[in-house]
């Protein structure tokens, strides 16, 4: 099954399959131990067979979906979950992350994480030191966070 590009950026990637069915799951990459490239996106048969699109997203580095193609992607989220009657999502570890900070954008109704961060800031987690590697500029972390933070509020 061949993908269809959605987002095609040098950082973040969102591939679909089985495009035009009224249900949505949505699947991230994790966190890997050789970052710098994109996979090659496969579908998720289990939710195809059920008759839903597959929307998988990728992060080519290790920077939790935190990076300067992040507001775009999330435009592009928010009208494309617009056409669905219901949307559910799964990711690990930095997938899982993922799944709740575009919860809002893809209208989730339902999110398996396992393992998920809710963050990798220092400042946040100053006991956890597996993660800094990936941390970037926490500052400018945190002010995109606090951004999203914004839009969750109800």
């Amino acid at each position: 099954m061949t993908a269809v590009p959605l987002f095609d950026g040098d950082l973040i990637r969102a591939s679909v399959f089985n495009p035009g069915q009224p249900k949505l799951f949505v699947s991230f990459r994790q966190r890997i131990a050789d970052p710098g490239s994109f996979a090659e996106p496969k579908p998720v048969r289990s939710f195809i067979n059920q008759g839903m699109t597959h929307l998988h997203l990728q992060s080519r580095l290790n920077d939790w979906y935190i990076n300067s193609e992040t507001a775009a992607l999330e435009g592009v989220l928010t009208e494309f979950s617009a056409r669905f009657e219901q949307a559910c999502a799964m990711g690990f570890s930095m997938g899982g992350y993922a799944a709740f900070r575009f919860a809002a954008a893809l209208r989730l109704g339902r999110i398996i994480a396992v393992s998920p961060q809710y963050s990798i800031a220092p400042e946040h987690v100053p006991f956890d030191r597996r993660y800094r590697d990936c941390a970037g500029d926490s500052r400018s972390t945190l002010a995109i966070l606090a951004r999203a933070a914004q839009k969750w509020r109800v």
